[in-house]
């Protein structure tokens, strides 16, 4: 957990500083004279610019995740084996045991090294537990086993989750904001529009 949080404050830095040079760059525009047609040209390529940063940089952020899950899969079979050598070293006098032993730990390899890790852009509503992926397509909505629920950052992100956790998606959470704040709406007598 502290490598991903580590990896996850790394990168919202490098998004919070690409956020602070457009909004300079975009004030230094402002303060230039020139036709507002050149104005809004300049604009759009400004913000096209800081947008493929912002992607870019969201790109190598996935990337780290990734290797960081993959490092915890590395060191899961490393506790996996020191676990099998102590088992054997403790059944030295029954040898039938340390076959035994042997085998459970490559069932128990196998299985780590053979678990995906999870991304949830779909969502689920049945994590297994353990790391999974988060946020790929914006904020999504975590609820717990305990119904707890909390929102996910809007870019992909790992987190060790329990199991029977629910994700829900970005694109069904923004329908379910919506349709909640239609019912508000009719409740208080507002006018309503569902043209989008």
């Amino acid at each position: 957990d502290v490598i991903v949080r580590n990896i996850n404050t790394k990168y919202q830095t490098e998004f919070d500083l690409i956020d602070k040079r457009e909004k300079m760059e975009l004030n230094s525009l402002e303060r230039m004279t020139m036709s507002d047609k050149k104005r809004t040209e300049k604009r759009i390529a400004l913000e096209a610019k800081y947008e493929a940063e912002r992607d870019k940089n969201h790109k190598k952020q996935v990337s780290d995740l990734r290797k960081a899950a993959i490092f915890q899969k590395a060191l899961d079979i490393s506790i996996i084996i020191a676990n099998v050598a102590k088992a054997i070293t403790a059944h030295l006098k029954e040898p039938w045991m340390i076959a035994a032993d042997i085998a459970i730990g490559a069932a128990q390899a196998a299985r780590v090294a053979a678990q995906p890790i999870p991304q949830y852009a779909k969502g689920t509503d049945n994590h297994k537990g353990g790391a999974a992926i988060v946020g790929e397509e914006g904020t999504e909505l975590g609820i717990l086993p305990s119904g707890k629920k909390f929102l996910t950052n809007n870019k992909a992100t790992l987190m060790n989750l329990p199991a029977k956790t629910k994700i829900i998606p970005h694109d069904k959470l923004v329908n379910m904001i919506y349709n909640n704040a239609l019912i508000k709406m009719s409740e208080i007598g507002a006018p309503q529009t569902t043209d989008s």
